[in-house]
C-alpha cells in the first residue's frame, strides 16, 4: 500500500463585482485536502494534464514520491528534470505539493525500501533533503531560475513512506529509533536552509510484523523527537472495508483489537504525542482510502467508497473538529491490472480517466475545506489541536486543548445576486483568516484574493484605532496571495483588518476582525 501543523478555523468574504452581491459566509469547514497524484514517472504533459484536473475538482493539495534514487544515481550529481516538470505543474495548477523522500539509490542502499539509518547512507539522505529544500523551497534557485511560473513553494517534506510496515522499512523489524534518528538528522540538515518548510513524521500506534508499540517507542528512544516535528503523518486506513464510523473500545473488550485498524486510533496517537511532549505537532492524514477490487476481500463498491469519502469529513467536521488538519486521500488513480488484486484499485479514477462517485464526493468534500497556510509557529507548548471528542470506551488526555490558527477557504465565486447576474467583470473574493497564530519576531496575515482585474490593494490593521501595520500594493488578474506583516509587540488581541480594493472603476472595502493567538 503506498503510502498537520495547523488547525483551519477560517471565513469566507465573498465579494461580487456589484454591491448587490456582496455576501459572507462562515460555514463548518474541512480540512484542506489533496489527493496521492500518483506523478512520480509520468511525462510532463500528463502530470499537467492531471494536475489540471485535480485542481479544477477544487482540490488544494498533491503528495508526491520526491525518489532520491530518480535524481542522485551517482553520489553527489543531481538531476531534478522530472521534479522540476512535478513542481511546475503544481505552481502552474495552484497546488500545494507534499513532498515524500524516499527510494535510495543503489550506491546509499542495496534496495529501495532499505532505510537510510547511519553512516553515508543516512548522510547523503539528509544532504538530498538539504539540496531538494535548496532547489524548491522559499528561496530556492528554481524560482530564481523560473521567474515566469508563479512562485509556489514546497513547504511539506515528508520523511519516508510507513516506516512501521515491513513493505517499507526491508532493514528487518521496524525501528523506531532508527527512524526517530533519520528524521532527526533530515530534519537538522535542512530546516536552516527554509524555516518555513513543514516536516512530516510517520507514525502509527504499532509497527506490522510483530504488532508491536512504534509511535510510543519513538519518543522513548528519543525523548525530545517533539522538537524537531512540525506534522505527524498518520495513514489510518481502516480493516476489512469497514465503515470509518467503526470505533472499538480501546481497552476492556473482545473487540479491542480492531481499534488499530479503525480511523478512531487517531485519538489515541494523538494522546501519544500529547503525552510526549509533542503537544505542538499537527497531525495530517497523508493516506486514506478503500478498495473496489470486486472480486478480493476487504473491498467495498464504488458507491460504498464514495459514502465512506463523505463519513470520514463529516467525522472530521464534527466528532473529531480541529484534530486533523490536512487531509490526502489514495489515491487519484491505480491500475486496475487485477480484479482480485486490492492494491489496484484504491484509485478515485479508473485508469481510462473515467471518474468513480467517490471523486465526485473528493471534490464535494474539498470545496467545503480551507487551504493550507505557512503561518507563524505556536508558541512553544500550544497544544496544536482542537477538543477530541472520544469514541465509547475511551477517555482523552486532560492536556488536549484548543488553539486556532489562520488558513484559507476554497476561493469560489458568490452566487449572482436574486434577479440579476454579476457584472461582465467578474466576481472579485476575498480570503481572510479568522484567527491567527503569534510566533518569533513578528506575525503575518495572509490573505487570498481572486481578483477580475489588475488592482490597487490598500491593507491597514488597526487594533483600538491606532494603526499597527500597513501595506500597498498592486496585484495582477487573477488568484493572488499577499500578506501583511504585523510586529509581534502589535500583533495581540483582537484587531481590525481594512482592506480597499480599486479595480476597473470599482472601489471595495473589506473588514474583518482578527484575534491574534499567542
Amino acid at each position: 500500500m503506498r503510502a498537520g501543523r495547523l488547525t483551519w478555523l477560517l471565513a469566507a468574504i465573498a465579494i461580487a463585482a456589484t454591491p448587490a452581491a456582496a455576501a459572507s459566509a462562515e460555514t463548518a469547514q474541512n480540512p484542506p485536502v489533496g489527493v496521492q497524484a500518483k506523478a512520480a514517472g509520468v511525462d510532463p504533459e500528463t502530470v499537467d494534464r492531471r494536475f489540471a484536473k485535480i485542481s479544477a475538482a477544487g482540490l488544494q493539495l498533491v503528495r508526491e514520491d520526491f525518489k532520491w534514487s530518480a535524481v542522485e544515481t551517482r553520489q553527489g550529481h543531481y538531476r531534478w528534470d522530472a521534479y522540476d516538470a512535478m513542481v511546475s505543474a503544481a505552481a502552474t495548477h495552484d497546488l500545494d505539493l507534499v513532498a515524500t523522500l524516499t527510494a535510495p539509490p543503489a550506491w546509499a542502499a542495496p534496495s529501495w525500501n532499505v532505510a537510510p539509518t547511519s553512516g553515508a547512507a543516512l548522510q547523503g539522505y539528509a544532504e538530498f533533503a538539504r539540496e531538494v529544500v535548496r532547489r524548491y523551497g522559499s528561496d530556492g534557485g528554481y524560482w530564481r531560475a523560473n521567474p515566469q511560473l508563479p512562485k509556489n513553494p514546497i513547504r511539506f517534506i515528508e520523511v519516508w513512506n510507513e516506516p512501521y510496515t515491513g513493505a517499507f522499512w526491508a532493514n528487518g523489524y521496524p525501528d523506531p529509533g532508527g527512524y526517530a534518528r533519520m528524521f532527526r538528522a533530515v530534519v537538522e540538515a535542512a530546516r536552516p536552509v527554509d524555516s518555513e518548510v513543514k516536516f512530516m513524521l510517520q507514525a502509527d500506534l504499532t509497527a506490522y510484523g510483530p504488532d508491536t508499540p512504534f509511535a510510543a517507542e519513538m519518543f522513548r528512544s528519543m525523548p525530545d523527537l517533539g522538537r524537531y516535528v512540525d506534522i505527524v503523518s498518520i495513514h489510518p486506513y481502516v480493516g476489512s472495508g469497514r465503515s470509518p464510523q467503526a470505533c472499538a473500545p480501546s481497552s476492556g473488550s473482545s473487540e479491542s483489537w480492531r481499534r488499530r485498524y479503525e480511523l478512531c486510533r487517531l485519538t489515541d496517537i494523538r494522546r501519544v504525542l500529547d503525552e510526549n511532549g509533542a503537544t505542538r505537532a499537527r497531525l495530517w492524514i497523508t493516506e486514506i482510502g478503500w478498495s473496489t477490487a470486486s472480486e478480493a476481500s476487504g473491498t467495498v463498491s464504488e458507491q460504498v467508497q464514495a459514502q465512506y469519502v463523505h463519513d470520514v469529513f463529516e467525522l472530521l467536521r464534527t466528532k473529531w473538529d480541529g484534530l486533523v488538519d490536512g487531509v490526502l486521500w489514495y489515491a487519484y488513480t491505480t491500475p486496475e491490472r487485477s480484479a482480485n488484486e486490492r492494491e489496484d484499485h484504491f484509485g478515485l479514477v479508473h485508469p481510462d480517466g473515467r471518474p468513480k462517485p467517490a471523486w465526485s464526493a473528493l471534490s464535494e468534500e474539498a470545496r467545503r475545506s480551507g487551504r493550507p497556510s505557512g503561518g507563524s509557529p505556536p508558541d512553544p507548548g500550544t497544544p496544536a489541536h482542537g477538543p477530541v471528542t472520544p469514541p465509547p470506551g475511551h477517555t482523552p488526555p486532560a492536556s488536549v486543548g484548543t488553539v486556532p490558527s489562520s488558513a484559507f477557504p476554497p476561493l469560489e465565486p458568490p452566487a449572482p445576486p436574486a434577479g440579476g447576474t454579476a457584472s461582465p467583470a467578474g466576481p472579485l473574493t476575498v480570503s481572510v483568516p479568522r484567527r491567527v497564530v503569534v510566533g518569533g519576531g513578528r506575525a503575518r496575515v495572509s490573505m487570498r484574493l481572486v481578483l477580475p482585474a489588475p488592482a490597487a490593494v490598500n491593507v491597514e490593521l488597526r487594533r483600538r484605532g491606532k494603526l499597527n501595520a500597513r501595506r500597498k500594493t498592486r496585484l495582477g488578474a487573477g488568484r493572488r496571495a499577499f500578506s501583511l506583516p504585523v510586529p509581534r509587540r502589535s500583533a495581540r488581541g483582537v484587531s481590525v483588518l481594512t482592506l480597499r480594493i480599486r479595480y476597473a472603476g470599482e472601489s471595495r472595502t473589506v473588514k474583518r476582525a482578527i484575534r491574534f493567538v499567542r
